[in-house]
């Protein structure tokens, strides 16, 4: 019997509601190694366990070309649509801020952390 084909097996929702039912404990479930052996799992000719292997092995490909289309798609439209330097301005625009010396930054404290100072009005905070 292929790994792979049980792996599936194991991780079908049928099976795995079958599994969670024979487990025990709240914290740490565990399952009795008897109950676990009493567990019947077809067994389907090889050729058919090695479809099913290949399968799956094909749907998590596809999964992770998905996600990185995705990342790949999203960081092009963030580029398209806000800017190269990511703040929605163009290049020009990101000079004249840098004249300045504010590279446009938010703050690296948050509200509460850092100085006692009330940074909107100059004030200290009680």
């Amino acid at each position: 019997m292929l790994p792979e084909y049980i792996a599936w097996y194991l991780n079908r929702p049928t099976t795995r509601n079958l599994l969670e039912s024979m487990a025990q404990g709240t914290s740490l479930p565990t399952i009795n190694i008897r109950d676990l052996g009493d567990l019947e799992i077809p067994i389907p000719p090889l050729d058919v366990q090695q479809k099913i292997a290949q399968i799956v092995y094909l749907l998590q490909q596809e999964r992770i070309l998905s996600l990185r289309l995705n990342r790949a798609h999203g960081a092009e439209l963030a580029k398209r649509y806000t800017g190269s330097d990511g703040r929605g301005k163009n290049a020009e625009e990101s000079t004249l801020d840098n004249s300045s010396g504010y590279d446009g930054r938010r703050s690296p404290c948050r509200f509460g952390e850092g100085d006692s100072r009330d940074t909107m009005s100059g004030r200290n905070r009680l």
